[in-house]
């Protein structure tokens, strides 16, 4: 009876050293390398993704801030949501915002605060609307309301001018929808 088994390689001999048993051909050795970078690559990216669509939906309320500390209503109108600025039927959101309650609110901060206004903000909560949230807050802000996502934040932010500064809290809702960030409904006070 004849034995037409192949040689097979026993990398526990003690003949082969451990370089011997790591070596890889050319060809092997750049394939691993590149898929050990390509991991890294698409780890890197969905990483940064996570983060990007985690701060999403802090973005209007950062915009709504920033409108208020310079007066600039086209900065506020673009941090409402759609329904909202279709109720204005030709008249400029931007212009009504501006003229009517940032101007104002600028000049009432500079009065507490003194000049050189400046508002920075951070996020102390946040908590995801369920299904019943949801269908409340659409519910709420009328028929035709389509809300993907919404969250409940916790705002503290801090008013700093020439003569002092001020933390304080505030309670936003934000909402995705028509694809993009918004606050839910119009700010009842600026600050």
């Amino acid at each position: 009876m004849e034995n037409n088994s192949e040689e097979v390689l026993d990398i526990t001999a003690e003949s082969t050293t451990i370089e011997e048993r790591l070596h890889l051909p050319p060809k092997k050795r750049a394939l691993l390398i590149i898929s050990a970078v390509a991991a890294v690559i698409v780890l890197a990216a969905v990483l940064t993704a996570v983060i990007v669509m985690r701060r999403a939906c802090v973005k209007p309320v950062r915009q709504f801030f920033r409108s208020v500390e310079t007066s600039d209503g086209e900065a506020f109108a673009e941090c409402l949501p759609p329904w909202v600025i279709d109720s204005f039927k030709g008249e400029s959101p931007a212009e009504y915002y501006e003229e009517n309650m940032l101007k104002e609110s600028l000049a009432e901060l500079e009065e507490d605060y003194g000049d050189r206004i400046r508002i920075s903000m951070r996020e102390e909560q946040r908590v995801r609307l369920d299904e019943s949230g949801l269908k409340k807050l659409e519910k709420q802000l009328g028929e035709g309301t389509d809300i993907a996502k919404a969250y409940d934040l916790v705002i503290s932010y801090t008013v700093k001018g020439s003569m002092r500064s001020e933390t304080k809290r505030r309670e936003f809702t934000v909402c995705k929808t028509e694809g993009r960030w918004v606050i839910a409904g119009v700010p009842n006070t600026i600050l």
